[in-house]
């Protein structure tokens, strides 16, 4: 809304994917650059209209955080990092009772390459879904579920650090890289 690309990020991402071009490479250049630029000016205006704004975005304290949480909460926060010239995730767990731990999940090409062809399965699945395409639809789900379940088991060892606090019921997650894109409640 309110750019030149009114109407049209909904189409973007399907066409480059399907028909990449230099072309439609420079529009989705083009179309990143007004969000930013729109993004900047929505925060210009909430910081300027709403009050406190611009002390929410200082950074966060440890105390802070662990006091926010409530008795059955677990702050989630995954992190790319690199190590030994190398892409990695790993994840901060922190919980209201204190206490920080750290699970490294690993090199993250298979994990981003997971994210993608779940995003990408997703997409094609609900595509195939509004134009009625039964068969289409039926394959994308299973593509999309074969890799929900590998990233699933991509990131296993925090699935089992979670489960390590049986008091928690709920989890705030705050990802980073391409975790940013994946679906967490499925």
């Amino acid at each position: 809304e309110n750019t030149e690309f009114a109407g049209r990020y909904g189409r973007l991402l399907p066409d480059l994917r399907s028909n990449t071009t230099d072309a439609l490479s420079r529009q989705a250049l083009a179309a990143l650059r007004a969000l930013n630029r729109r993004s900047d000016a929505l925060e210009a205006e909430l910081s300027r209209e709403v009050r406190g704004f611009p002390e929410a975005r200082e950074p966060a304290h440890f105390a802070e955080m662990q006091n926010r949480l409530a008795p059955d909460e677990l702050l989630v926060e995954t992190t790319a990092f690199e190590k030994d010239g190398v892409k990695h995730y790993g994840a901060f767990l922190l919980g209201h009772s204190g206490g920080v731990r750290w699970i490294d999940l690993g090199r993250s090409e298979s994990i981003d390459q997971g994210a993608r062809d779940l995003i990408a399965a997703a997409n094609d699945w609900s595509v195939s879904l509004a134009r009625h395409e039964k068969q289409a639809a039926v394959s994308a789900e299973r593509t999309a579920l074969r890799a929900l379940r590998e990233v699933g088991r991509q990131l296993g060892p925090l699935l089992t650090a979670i489960d390590e606090y049986p008091s928690v019921h709920r989890l705030r997650i705050s990802p980073d890289g391409a975790l940013t894109l994946m679906p967490f409640s499925a």
